[in-house]
């Protein structure tokens, strides 16, 4: 009996080729790495000031009282759940 080749070789090296194609002809395509982008940028002092101030606000302001769930009815087991299971 004859072994026969898998037909997701030829796919797999096709899909490779065209990975390998695709980064030589379009480098610009892809986002370059950390140590090409160059150093981070640093927030304004402004930013950092108006991000204390919001911060400063939420932790004075009071609290919303929560809203409590109330169910309407509590009378324990549900025995249609039986009968349609049955």
């Amino acid at each position: 009996m004859a072994r026969s080749r898998s037909a997701a070789v030829p796919a797999a090296l096709a899909l490779l080729a065209l990975g390998l194609l695709a980064a030589r002809v379009l480098p610009g395509a892809f986002i370059p790495g950390p140590s090409a982008a160059g150093p981070p940028s640093q927030p304004s002092l402004r930013a950092s000031g108006l991000a204390v101030v919001a911060g400063a606000a939420a932790a004075v302001s009071p609290l919303a009282p929560v809203l409590a769930v109330v169910e309407e009815d509590d009378e324990g087991f549900d025995v249609r759940i039986l009968a349609v299971l049955a």
